[in-house]
């Protein structure tokens, strides 16, 4: 999925830490490249109170269809962590720009 051996922006990538997660990859590429990405978290389900404006659920185009970006879950790790061999693909750029809106308004204030 990315041919400096590092996990790329937009692709979700299995870690295997604590408890098994999938991550989708929030920063940007010279970054991860690096060693270090940012990531949010990717779950079956999201709070019903939270959808659309701080969840994403992936569309059928992307990788992992159906499931939700958790766009408050950030976090950040060694780019060794992540599984390349495992990717699940690259969400669509739609899907990227609506997640980074969501993680927008989890740290900036409205208004």
């Amino acid at each position: 999925m990315s041919d400096a051996g590092a996990p790329v922006r937009g692709g979700i990538y299995p870690y295997a830490g604590i408890r098994r997660s999938d991550f989708l990859v929030i920063s940007i590429d010279s970054l991860n490249s690096a060693g270090t990405v940012v990531v949010v978290e990717v779950a079956e389900d999201a709070p019903e109170d939270v959808r659309a404006l701080l969840a994403v659920q992936l569309g059928p185009t992307d990788p992992l269809p159906g499931r939700w970006v958790l766009c408050w879950r950030i976090n950040y790790a060694a780019s060794s962590r992540f599984d390349l061999s495992g990717a699940h693909g690259r969400v669509t750029d739609v899907t990227l720009a609506a997640v980074v809106a969501g993680v927008r308004a989890t740290i900036e204030p409205l208004g």
